[in-house]
């Protein structure tokens, strides 16, 4: 059982390389804090706001992130395997090398300005198809 952080207030907190796997962090705020090469597997970010948060190399497979602010996050080198984001807002992240194999959304995410794309690894090819990226040869399923 991971921590519970409902809620808690953790702007600009330095929590580089902490294991926080199966945290509960709903609601919780970590504006502009440093999670860098964090573990975050599993964890519970229900509508946690982590605006201009450092989430570089960070594991959050399995996380829930759903309705989350990530509003200008860099998500460099990231992985996000099976990470659920319906309804977060991603507007003007960065996702350069950031794995995104088999992510849940939905219409509602929103992607504006997000930046990186096209270097992401295992993007899905329906969130190619909602973005309008290019996706020649690549098989739909």
């Amino acid at each position: 059982v991971g921590a519970r952080l409902m809620g808690a207030s953790l702007y600009r907190a330095s929590l580089g390389g902490a294991s926080l796997d199966g945290a509960h962090l709903d609601g919780a705020i970590l504006d502009r804090a440093s999670l860098k090469e964090a573990s975050l597997k599993g964890a519970s970010l229900l509508r946690a706001s982590l605006e201009e948060t450092s989430l570089l190399r960070v594991s959050l497979d399995g996380a829930s992130l759903k309705w989350a602010r990530l509003q200008r996050v860099n998500l460099e080198g990231a992985s996000l395997q099976r990470a659920s984001l319906e309804g977060a807002n991603l507007d003007g992240a960065n996702l350069e090398g950031a794995d995104l194999a088999r992510i849940s959304f939905e219409k509602s995410t929103r992607w504006d300005k997000a930046r990186g794309l096209a270097s992401a690894r295992n993007l899905p090819y329906k969130l190619k198809q909602q973005l309008g990226l290019e996706i020649e040869g690549q098989d739909p399923c």
